[in-house]
């Protein structure tokens, strides 16, 4: 056979090969049994032949045969699909069981016995009447007839199958009939099964979309993060981009721009923009609370740094700032008052770097917040060593709380157990060394007595324009008020210079004591200089590395804590702060040298990394950003602190430090050289601007702090009301007219009733304010009263207070059944918290005005008594 190359009925010359267009088509036999046996008759083939392979071309199917196609009548092209029941019935062959010769012979034969019987049924009736008129009746000689005998049968025999074929027919349309509803109902099913097989199928390609989606993200999770392997996919459109995802594409940007841009632009890798990560950088939330942001920046920088570079010290002190309420917009907040800053620093020990890593205001240092701030920096690879502060009272707080004292002078690392050293800050120190010698003395353990007598004296005889201690003047003794928490001058005073004066010159009356103080004063000297040494490079050996002349270093040391655990300040009985914070601080230093020695197998340490006067160097950073105002209020602060971070114009810092470091070994902020190192530029940090200056807010300066007077309190509140309700009137009134209208359209009423007293508004106003309605000023003072009860006297606590305001005031108005539009509620509530905001501010001015003043009242007459005295 043709192989279905070829039509397969036997008289069809149809190939496939030779067909051009679509004007002939080639349907495989189908495969319903039935169906198919009659397609094999049709084609009258001798041959077996295989149906799998066969085809029937379209010119042996009437229309009838075809399903009825809306395209393709539409575009008048054939039908393409043919009935389940189609049989072909055009141009097919005669049946190979008989001749054409012996298929006419048939024919003619038929047609000859019809015409033989047509002719006796018209001549033998008249041959039958004429003998029967003749001979007999009419009725006998018909029946005795043959021919009419034999043509009754022939007729009866035709009736009968002729009846047999009508029954047939009937019968077989009863069935077709039947047949026809069961095919119905067999293509309504077939169809409801089509549709439930396509649905099946684009569930099943769902769940294959799906199990392939997640055998994506199972093979790439080590990789790309599920959001960037949507990205990858194109299941979005716009990239939302975590805190995490943005981390890590900065990561990649620090470590190599040009492997960057090759992944992001030429790999086509999902990664963020360079804009998106420079607004993330420029945007670093400085929460209250640990700077998650910024340890991740530490951990991308820290990758490159090896353990021994990444080993940390902590320093923690607290800064003074303005207490006053704030709005924050971004958390839609009312933020403070706070009295000060608490900020934590970590800096490198063996690595020349720095990192605020905790902010929060108000908040003591305590136990559990340092194990949280070492364990969060243990999680980025920063191990902890050792922790300096000063000597303040939270601190001593914390000491007390940790059990530091001067035999036990560390914690264990609460993940690792590692031994975590304190320290006291050595410049500290030396500030409240200085201070109790000038106020009181000391007395050694032998009796030897301390004090500023020889440093007076030594001033005093100076008298030529060139001294050998031109440095000192009257201010080093003195130390009033501001002046003793200078350090620098205390390091001047008690200095190897100053020891060695004394020693050559033993100035004043008696010459023993100058000799004592002298000695003393160079003991404190070289001490001083073995807890600040940051060169490996210097020459003298106390101010060389610790370590590096760790004989004499250690002889300086127990000689210090021997003369300090013996003295004793004139007029008291127990050691004083700062000598207990020299002793830890001496026993602390012996004690990281030796752990670290064996750990890590150094030689040396920088000293003045074990003080904290990184953490000095950035309050003053801190402060002369805001020029005059050197005390920033919260949210101002925050937006400095994220300027100095991100190295965007530091500001002017000290002149002097408390001691001297070269530039060089002033450590970097990590943040800073991080984005340095990632290229990102153009920064732009928004400064946060806090309460709205409005002109409401102008307005509302003096009559929040109006007169006592209740009456006079009374008018002025009233008044302020009706102001606020204009002001929002103004925003609202095209949309809201019956909020009121504009003082001018009222002239006329005041002209007409001139005994009536215009309102505030109307006094204000030259005709563009808005004068509230009746019924608006009674909806704002029933707001009013549910804002008093929801925040009292103060704010009610928690973010997106203007959002919650709004709901209570709104929920119980609805309860008394005061329509109110909801915008207008909110911009009552959002100008009702600055109004408040501002007039807590004032007061809590009054009243640190008065408090101030009353302390000076009373210094001024203790003074007056005790001159009268």
């Amino acid at each position: 056979m043709s192989g279905g190359m070829m039509c397969s009925v036997a008289t069809c010359k149809s190939n496939r090969r030779k067909v051009t267009g679509e004007s002939l088509k080639f349907f495989s036999f189908p495969k319903n049994l039935v169906v198919q046996k009659q397609w094999v008759q049709k084609c009258y083939q001798r041959d077996k032949f295989d149906t799998k392979k066969e085809k029937i071309c379209s010119k042996h199917f009437q229309p009838s045969d075809y399903e009825d196609e809306v395209m393709a009548n539409i575009m008048g092209i054939p039908a393409k699909k043919l009935k389940i029941d189609a049989i072909p019935s055009l141009y097919l062959p005669f049946s190979r069981k008989e001749t054409i010769t012996e298929s006419s012979r048939k024919e003619r034969a038929a047609r000859r016995e019809g015409k033989e019987i047509v002719q006796a049924l018209i001549q033998e009736p008249s041959l039958e009447v004429t003998a029967a008129i003749e001979v007999s009746p009419i009725v006998e000689p018909i029946e005795q007839s043959p021919s009419i005998n034999i043509s009754g049968t022939v007729l009866d025999s035709r009736d009968n199958e002729i009846n047999i074929l009508k029954s047939q027919v009937v019968k077989l349309e009863e069935e077709n009939k039947a047949l026809t509803g069961k095919l119905k109902l067999f293509q309504e099913s077939e169809q409801k099964l089509k549709q439930k097989i396509a649905a099946m199928e684009m569930q099943l390609k769902e769940l294959g979309g799906l199990k392939f989606e997640k055998r994506v993200k199972e093979c790439f999770k080590d990789v790309l993060t599920s959001n960037q392997v949507d990205i990858a996919l194109k299941k979005k459109s716009k990239a939302r981009w975590t805190q995490e995802e943005l981390s890590m594409a900065f990561t990649l940007r620090y470590f190599s721009k040009r492997a960057y841009i090759y992944l992001r632009q030429t790999l086509h890798y999902p990664l963020p923009a360079i804009s998106t990560l420079q607004q993330w950088a420029a945007n670093i939330n400085l929460k209250n609370g640990i700077l998650d942001d910024v340890l991740r920046i530490m951990d991308t920088a820290g990758q490159i740094k090896t353990p021994l570079k990444r080993i940390t010290v902590l320093s923690y002190d607290e800064v003074k700032i303005s207490s006053q309420y704030e709005y924050d917009q971004k958390e839609e907040e009312v933020i403070g008052p706070f009295s000060y800053m608490q900020v934590v620093m970590a800096r490198g020990l063996f690595d020349n770097w720095k990192q605020p890593v905790y902010i929060g205001f108000d908040q003591k240092m305590t136990k559990q917040l340092l194990h949280n701030i070492i364990t969060h920096l243990h999680t980025i690879k920063y191990e902890v060593i050792a922790c300096v502060s000063d000597c303040g009272g939270g601190n001593q707080g914390l000491w007390k709380e940790l059990n530091i004292t001067t035999s036990n002078t560390s914690i264990a690392h609460p993940v690792t157990g590692n031994s975590v050293y304190f320290f006291a800050d050595a410049p500290h120190l030396m500030k409240l060394l200085r201070n109790w010698l000038i106020d009181t003395g000391f007395v050694t353990s032998d009796g030897v007595s301390i004090n500023k007598c020889p440093f007076v004296a030594l001033i005093e005889s100076r008298v030529s324009e060139i001294s050998s201690c031109h440095r000192l003047t009257t201010q080093h003794v003195k130390c009033e008020k501001a002046q003793r928490q200078n350090v620098r001058r205390a390091c001047q005073l008690l200095s190897h210079t100053t020891a060695t004066a004394l020693k050559r010159y033993r100035p004043g009356n008696d010459t023993i004591l100058a000799q004592n103080v002298g000695n003393f004063t160079e003991l404190v000297n070289n001490w001083f200089d073995v807890l600040n040494s940051y060169t490996s490079t210097a020459s003298l050996p106390t101010k060389k590395p610790y370590g590096l002349e760790l004989e004499m270093q250690h002889k300086c040391l127990n000689e210090m804590e021997e003369t300090i655990e013996g003295m004793r300040c004139v007029g008291k009985n127990a050691l004083q702060v700062f000598q207990k914070g020299i002793l830890i601080t001496s026993k602390s230093l012996q004690c990281l040298f030796t752990d670290l020695k064996e750990r890590h197998g150094i030689s040396y340490l920088l000293t003045h990394r074990l003080n904290q006067d990184c953490l000095e160097n950035f309050f003053s950073q801190l402060r002369t950003k805001g020029g005059l105002h050197d005390h920033p209020s919260p949210l101002n602060a925050i937006y400095r602190v994220r300027m100095i971070l991100l190295g965007k114009n530091p500001g002017m810092v000290q002149t002097h430090s408390n001691v001297e470091i070269p530039k060089e070994m002033d450590g970097e902020y990590l943040m800073a050289a991080a984005v340095k190192q990632a290229q990102l530029k153009n920064l732009v940090v928004t400064e946060p601007s806090s309460t709205e200056e409005t002109e409401l807010n102008e307005s509302f300066s003096s009559e929040s702090t109006a007169s006592d007077a209740p009456l006079r309190k009374s008018w002025v509140e009233d008044d302020g009301t009706q102001y606020l309700a204009g002001f929002i009137a103004k925003k609202f009134i095209h949309k809201y007219p019956y909020l009121g209208g504009h003082s001018y359209k009222d002239e006329e009423a005041l002209n007409l009733h001139s005994y009536a007293m215009p309102s505030w508004v109307q006094s204000l106003s030259f005709g563009g304010l808005i004068q509230p309605s009746a019924e608006w000023m009674r909806q704002m003072q029933v707001m009013e009263t549910y804002f008093i009860k929801f925040h009292k006297d103060n704010f009610s606590p928690g973010k997106i207070i203007i959002k919650r305001t709004t709901n209570y005031i709104i929920k119980k108005l609805q309860k008394k059944k005061i329509d109110v539009p909801y915008e207008l509620v909110k911009s009552f509530s959002k100008q009702r918290i600055f109004i408040r905001i501002k007039y807590l501010n004032l007061k809590r001015e009054c009243t640190d005005r008065k408090r101030s003043s009353e302390g000076a009242e009373r210094k001024r007459k203790c003074k007056i008594r005790k001159t009268i005295n």
